[in-house]
């Protein structure tokens, strides 16, 4: 039987500060491992990290705009140790709650990618071209949010703001992925010219 019951959070007779919960009965809350002072979202968030490496307490990271279709975006790109990109996070100034809801999940998602040990190289090519409301940026086109958050992170693998992040980190740990990753490009774009 189902039965609503408010319990208190704190201290024993704490009216003030309330939760509520259902009770499903001894049985059913037992099979379902529900407990009056945890929630199924809190245990899952708190508990698991999906894999993904977790975020140090400070973290080195540079800040470009680039204009979009929707606004002046600002992408953070955040380097690990290594200088490989870690998380990012994006904000347009004048966008609506859903541009801004559109932009949150994109940065969550590149991050966790990120932090699972994706290749920038993959994300990068997945997002760049994505066409929504294209704008030219200083001789660029950038064609969506999507694909400025692609540019930004091709800027960061190709070394454009190493001076700023040296100030930061010190000097660039050797890479050997970046180099040949540098090379690969150079050759492709070598042949598409030919």
């Amino acid at each position: 039987m189902l039965q609503e019951v408010t319990a208190p959070t704190n201290a024993v007779g704490d009216t003030k500060n309330l939760m509520a919960f259902t009770d499903f009965g001894p049985e059913l809350n037992e099979e379902m491992n529900l407990t009056t002072n945890q929630s199924y979202e809190t245990d899952v968030r708190q508990d698991a990290n999906y894999g993904a490496r977790k975020r140090p307490r400070l973290a080195a990271g540079v800040t470009p705009k680039v204009e979009t279709g929707s606004g002046r975006m600002f992408v953070t790109v955040n380097v690990d140790e290594d200088w490989r990109p870690f998380e990012i996070f994006l904000r347009v100034g004048k966008c609506g709650e859903v541009e801004h809801a559109h932009l949150e999940g994109l940065a969550r998602m590149v991050s966790y990618c990120l932090r699972i040990g994706g290749q920038v190289e993959g994300i990068i090519d997945q997002l760049r071209g994505i066409t929504s409301e294209p704008v030219w940026d200083s001789g660029v086109l950038v064609r969506s949010a999507e694909d400025g958050v692609a540019l930004v992170l091709r800027q960061i693998m190709d070394g454009e703001y190493d001076y700023l992040l040296e100030r930061m980190l010190g000097p660039r740990p050797i890479d050997a992925n970046r180099a040949a990753g540098a090379e690969t490009r150079a050759a492709s774009q070598e042949n598409e010219a030919a």
